[in-house]
Protein backbone atom coordinates (compact mmCIF):
# COMPACT_ATOMS: atom_id res chain seq x y z
CA UNK A 1 0.00 0.00 0.00
CA UNK A 2 1.12 3.42 -1.02
CA UNK A 3 0.58 4.99 2.11
CA UNK A 4 2.61 2.33 4.42
CA UNK A 5 4.97 2.10 2.15
CA UNK A 6 5.81 5.84 2.11
CA UNK A 7 5.08 6.77 5.41
CA UNK A 8 5.28 3.93 7.51
CA UNK A 9 1.86 3.58 9.79
CA UNK A 10 0.51 7.41 10.12
CA UNK A 11 -2.36 8.71 11.81
CA UNK A 12 -4.47 10.10 8.94
CA UNK A 13 -7.19 12.48 8.55
CA UNK A 14 -9.58 12.05 6.12
CA UNK A 15 -11.34 14.74 4.73
CA UNK A 16 -14.35 14.06 2.47
CA UNK A 17 -16.43 10.80 3.04
CA UNK A 18 -15.07 8.10 -0.07
CA UNK A 19 -16.39 4.75 1.37
CA UNK A 20 -13.83 2.35 -0.51
CA UNK A 21 -11.05 4.29 0.59
CA UNK A 22 -12.20 4.55 4.22
CA UNK A 23 -12.77 1.22 4.66
CA UNK A 24 -9.60 -0.09 2.77
CA UNK A 25 -7.80 3.01 5.38
CA UNK A 26 -9.59 1.73 8.50
CA UNK A 27 -8.29 -1.91 8.88
CA UNK A 28 -4.90 -0.42 8.57
CA UNK A 29 -4.35 3.16 10.28
CA UNK A 30 -6.06 4.57 13.04
CA UNK A 31 -7.94 7.26 10.53
CA UNK A 32 -10.23 10.19 11.47
CA UNK A 33 -12.81 11.08 8.69
CA UNK A 34 -14.71 14.61 8.41
CA UNK A 35 -17.23 15.58 5.24
CA UNK A 36 -19.83 17.61 4.52
CA UNK A 37 -22.67 15.33 3.95
CA UNK A 38 -25.45 15.54 6.85
CA UNK A 39 -26.26 11.78 5.93
CA UNK A 40 -22.87 10.82 6.53
CA UNK A 41 -22.27 13.00 9.95
CA UNK A 42 -22.47 11.05 13.04
CA UNK A 43 -22.63 7.76 11.46
CA UNK A 44 -20.27 4.80 11.71
CA UNK A 45 -18.84 3.49 8.67
CA UNK A 46 -16.08 0.54 8.99
CA UNK A 47 -15.35 1.31 12.50
CA UNK A 48 -14.93 5.13 12.32
CA UNK A 49 -17.60 7.81 13.20
CA UNK A 50 -17.80 9.88 10.14
CA UNK A 51 -17.75 13.93 12.01
CA UNK A 52 -18.90 17.31 10.45
CA UNK A 53 -15.93 19.79 8.80
CA UNK A 54 -16.50 21.71 12.21
CA UNK A 55 -13.84 18.82 13.27
CA UNK A 56 -11.52 18.95 10.00
CA UNK A 57 -8.70 21.73 11.83
CA UNK A 58 -8.43 19.06 15.24
CA UNK A 59 -8.25 15.86 12.65
CA UNK A 60 -5.82 18.07 10.47
CA UNK A 61 -3.70 18.65 13.93
CA UNK A 62 -3.98 15.36 15.21
CA UNK A 63 -2.93 13.57 11.90
CA UNK A 64 0.50 12.35 10.91
CA UNK A 65 -0.59 12.57 6.55
CA UNK A 66 -4.25 14.16 5.42
CA UNK A 67 -5.83 12.56 2.25
CA UNK A 68 -8.25 15.51 1.36
CA UNK A 69 -10.82 15.54 -1.30
CA UNK A 70 -10.24 16.77 -4.61
CA UNK A 71 -14.02 18.29 -4.31
CA UNK A 72 -12.11 20.98 -1.97
CA UNK A 73 -11.14 22.83 -5.09
CA UNK A 74 -14.64 23.29 -6.40
CA UNK A 75 -16.45 23.71 -2.99
CA UNK A 76 -14.23 27.23 -1.49
CA UNK A 77 -12.55 24.95 0.79
CA UNK A 78 -8.98 24.32 -1.00
CA UNK A 79 -7.33 27.29 0.91
CA UNK A 80 -7.64 25.83 4.61
CA UNK A 81 -5.08 22.74 3.63
CA UNK A 82 -1.70 24.19 2.91
CA UNK A 83 -0.12 22.41 5.77
CA UNK A 84 3.11 21.49 7.01
CA UNK A 85 2.22 18.16 6.98
CA UNK A 86 1.93 15.29 4.04
CA UNK A 87 -1.03 15.65 1.97
CA UNK A 88 -2.62 13.44 -0.65
CA UNK A 89 -5.40 15.34 -2.64
CA UNK A 90 -7.54 12.07 -4.27
CA UNK A 91 -10.14 11.90 -7.28
CA UNK A 92 -10.37 13.00 -10.58
CA UNK A 93 -11.80 16.65 -9.45
CA UNK A 94 -8.10 18.06 -8.65
CA UNK A 95 -6.53 16.13 -10.95
CA UNK A 96 -5.55 18.88 -13.83
CA UNK A 97 -4.96 21.40 -11.12
CA UNK A 98 -2.72 19.02 -8.70
CA UNK A 99 -0.39 18.49 -12.05
CA UNK A 100 -0.41 22.15 -12.68
CA UNK A 101 0.33 22.88 -8.96
CA UNK A 102 2.49 20.08 -8.55
CA UNK A 103 0.31 18.61 -5.60
CA UNK A 104 0.82 14.91 -4.23
CA UNK A 105 -2.36 13.46 -5.99
CA UNK A 106 -3.97 10.37 -6.02
CA UNK A 107 -6.26 9.02 -8.54
CA UNK A 108 -7.13 5.81 -10.22
CA UNK A 109 -8.84 7.18 -13.07
CA UNK A 110 -7.10 10.56 -13.52
CA UNK A 111 -4.05 10.13 -15.98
Amino acid sequence: MYIERNYGHPRVAFIGFQPRMVETLSQNFELRVADMARDNIGQEKFGVMIQGPDKTPEHLNWCDIALITGTTIVNDTFSQFGMSKPVIFYGVTISGVAKLLGLNHFCHYGH
